[in-house]
């Protein structure tokens, strides 16, 4: 999915990568600074249940 930084927002840092699942979405944030090469995951479903994790940048990739 496609992102742009709105206009108005003035804060450092990039847009979060949003990949649509069957069931949700995945926020996908890339990190800086100690955790660099580190990746913050905030995946949400249809339910309501929300799974957070800090993980490698690889294993964010389609597929695994």
């Amino acid at each position: 999915m496609s992102r742009h930084r709105d206009v108005l927002d003035t804060q450092p840092g990039s847009v979060p990568e949003i990949r649509e699942d069957v069931d949700g979405l995945t926020f996908i944030m890339h990190l800086s600074g100690a955790l660099k090469g580190k990746t913050f995951v905030v995946r949400t479903d249809d339910a309501g249940d929300i799974w957070i994790a800090i993980a490698a940048e690889s294993s964010t990739d389609e597929g695994e």
